[in-house]
């Protein structure tokens, strides 16, 4: 059983065979990304949707949303934020795993459906916030 202070599991481990021999000597949760270790990016994502969770109390009682309804909302539009323009950093894994010839504008227009699909979830869950919430329920009952 997990400790109750436990907020947050991220699975580090395993071995990368297609990331050698880049990761012979160090494990690929400190493969640096940006000059700083994946782990650590993954840390400040994990902390600054915590922080924003945790600072707006206030304005969750306000609008009627429960955490779980918020905490979707957050990861789709981190979703979306690194699926479009001007980072795009999911953009640009895809123009490296591509065929020779794909343009950035095969893979813009590639993605614009994924886009509009998060988009129409993410207005879905802003006019029913109990969708998040509905499956979880179901099996608890």
């Amino acid at each position: 059983m997990l400790s109750s202070s436990i907020k947050a599991v991220i699975l580090a481990a395993g071995e990368v065979r297609r990331m050698h021999p880049l990761t012979y000597n160090r494990p690929k949760a400190m493969f640096l990304v940006a000059n700083k270790p994946i782990l650590e990016h993954l840390l400040l994502l994990y902390s600054l949707a915590t922080l924003a969770v945790s600072g707006f109390k206030r304005e969750l009682k306000h609008l009627q949303l429960c955490r779980p309804a918020l905490l979707a909302m957050m990861l789709i539009n981190l979703e979306i934020g690194l699926t479009t323009p001007p980072f795009g950093m999911l953009l640009f894994v895809m123009k490296g795993v591509s065929p020779k010839g794909t343009t950035m504008g095969d893979i813009y227009r590639a993605a614009l459906p994924f886009i509009l699909c998060d988009l129409i979830a993410l207005g879905l869950i802003i006019a029913f916030p109990a969708i998040v919430t509905y499956l979880p329920n179901i099996m608890r009952s």
